[in-house]
């Protein structure tokens, strides 16, 4: 269950990019409840965790799963970016994921974390110009709109910056 391919990836991180219903469970269901944590917590080679493939290819059921086994998953940032599951939903446009970290109490820590370079879930939705996703994050009263990240920009100062007549351009297909 714990062995890695040249990749680094596990069964767990297979069954995340698929994201077929129940797997995930399945697998951590033959875990022992004192050793999850290395298994959920354990990245690839591209320093991406199970819970970060999943939010990449927008699989809600393993990253149910995967924070009901271990919370922490949460807030696990993956070694290159920095990035948590959030700033990867939005990166790839995944809007039923971000939903879900936006609405799920258990995701509250999750909202508000830098990844490398300081910007939080609400300075991706803008630097994406994304209606919906932005949207989301500010229905959460949970989400800090005054976050400085590391060039010293809120949210709203890269608005100004983009300098664009439609800061928003909402994606063709809304998933």
């Amino acid at each position: 269950m714990n062995k890695a391919d040249w990749s680094g990836s596990t069964p767990l991180h297979f069954a995340a990019s698929v994201g077929v219903q129940g797997v995930t469970t399945a697998l951590l269901d033959g875990i022992d409840q004192d050793r999850r944590t290395d298994y959920t917590q354990r990245p690839d080679n591209n320093g991406m965790f199970p819970i970060h493939i999943a939010a990449s290819v927008g699989s809600m059921d393993t990253i149910t799963s995967l924070v009901n086994a271990d919370q922490d998953c949460a807030t696990l940032r993956d070694n290159v970016k920095g990035r948590t599951l959030l700033h990867i939903a939005i990166e790839n446009r995944k809007y039923k994921v971000v939903k879900l970290v936006c609405k799920d109490p258990r995701f509250k820590e999750t909202l508000n974390l830098e990844d490398n370079d300081g910007n939080t879930a609400l300075h991706l939705a803008v630097k994406k110009r994304d209606e919906y996703i932005f949207t989301y994050l500010l229905q959460n009263k949970a989400v800090e709109l005054n976050h400085v990240n590391l060039e010293g920009y809120t949210p709203l100062d890269l608005a100004k910056v983009i300098r664009m007549e439609d800061y928003f351009a909402s994606p063709q297909v809304y998933a």
